[in-house]
């Protein structure tokens, strides 16, 4: 099979999944900004954590130290989820995922200060371009005025923030420590923010039964299916890089996510209304695709 065909595989699963986390919010959660829907998705942390325990259990061994740094790392990265997932409950999927490439923006900048990792140019005008095109992504016209969709900016860029930062705390230990190791501290650190999180706020805790006291066969199905989802993206991903160049396969991965959102969300639009219910007018199609070509050119430049 053709390798790029292979490394295209990836973002079109994520993509999907995005939709999946999507319609759930739309069916079951109501009242609050769509929280509780992350205690669904931790059970797939808990099953690894059980796994890597059960037939790894020597790799677990590490200092209290790295132990600690990589439970942080994990709470963080649920924390961004859980902005990401106000966000998502508040703006459309063509909106709110391609703002996810403003990850790698503080990526290089953390990078760039705790790491050493240097900045060239180009990658600094890639930079720009991402954050205009997701300005420009998030405009909308009111009564012939242009307004920015202030909260669903400000969502992203915190969720963005907070995931690249989790994404270098992890860095910084698991250079030190064996991987799959490290992956069982980050994800016990999910698992500890979701039953936290859960025990601690009534309103997501209530939020939470109630979805799967209504309809727990559809919720279990939606879980699933968005859980598998995930799984095969990232198994094709770690399956891409090792037959073909990294640049090659991150670029495909980052950069054609919001291609293949806009690309689903038409599909939907018109073939499965009760699925997505995003609609789009000439003018938003050629505002949203204006926009996500100058986010994907900046992607592509920024891993070149």
């Amino acid at each position: 099979m053709n390798l790029l065909f292979i490394a295209l595989f990836p973002p079109i699963l994520w993509v999907l999944s995005d939709y999946f986390d999507k319609f759930y919010l739309n069916k079951f959660i109501k009242k609050s900004g769509g929280e509780s829907v992350v205690f669904s998705t931790s059970l797939l942390s808990v099953i690894v954590l059980i796994f890597i325990g059960i037939f790894f259990p020597n790799s677990i061994s590490m200092t209290w130290t790295s132990i600690l740094v990589l439970l942080i790392s994990g709470i963080v990265t649920q924390a961004s989820f859980l902005i990401y997932i106000r966000a998502l409950s508040t703006d459309d999927v063509t909106t709110v995922v391609p703002l996810l490439q403003i990850v790698p923006i503080f990526s290089y900048v953390l990078g760039y200060y705790f790491l050493g990792e240097k900045l060239l140019p180009f990658q600094i005008l890639a930079m720009a371009l991402i954050i205009i095109g997701s300005i420009v992504l998030t405009l909308e016209f009111q009564e012939k005025k242009l307004r920015i969709k202030t909260k669903t900016l400000f969502y992203m860029i915190l969720a963005s923030f907070i995931s690249a930062l989790g994404g270098l705390i992890f860095k910084l230990v698991a250079n030190q420590e064996n991987f799959l190791g490290a992956n069982f501290w980050v994800y016990a650190g999910v698992i500890l923010m979701s039953a936290l999180l859960l025990t601690s706020i009534t309103t997501y805790r209530k939020e939470f039964l109630s979805a799967w006291h209504t309809d727990w066969k559809t919720v279990l199905k939606l879980n699933f299916t968005i859980e598998l989802l995930s799984i095969f993206a990232f198994t094709t991903f770690n399956f891409a890089l090792t037959k073909a160049p990294i640049a090659l396969v991150t670029v495909l991965a980052n950069g054609l996510q919001p291609v293949f959102i806009l690309i689903f969300g038409v599909l939907f639009g018109i073939f499965i209304p009760k699925f997505s219910n995003e609609k789009f007018s000439t003018h938003q199609l050629v505002h949203k695709t204006l926009a996500i070509a100058v986010i994907v050119l900046g992607t592509f430049l920024l891993n070149k």
